[in-house]
């Protein structure tokens, strides 16, 4: 595992951003966690996790997306892309602490 990091887009208004402050929303992942993902980063973004993080990362409902593989109705996907930080962010953290387990 390397030291490199990729991240997680805060976006939206004052609301949702103090909303991702108060659930310790993290700021970068380690970069493994969404390089592993690479081929559902093409599938569903159309760019590498490297384009990807040069354009700020993704939010936590796309990184959500990219880590369950997406649902593949576009109603579905859109709905997993609207998640409220209060159903996303524990998800990702939940995530995390699941890949980090057998990292």
């Amino acid at each position: 595992m390397t030291d490199r990091t990729f991240p997680v887009l805060w976006q939206g208004s004052r609301e949702h951003k103090a909303a991702l402050a108060r659930l310790e929303c993290p700021r970068v992942v380690p970069w493994e966690f969404i390089a592993e993902r690479r081929e559902a980063c093409l599938r569903f973004h159309d760019q590498t996790p490297e384009r990807l993080a040069e354009r700020g990362g993704l939010a936590p409902e796309e990184m959500l997306a990219v880590l369950e593989g997406a649902p593949l109705t576009t109603a579905e996907r859109v709905a997993m892309w609207h998640l409220p930080p209060e159903q996303s962010v524990p998800r990702l953290k939940d995530a995390l602490l699941a890949w980090e387990s057998t990292h």
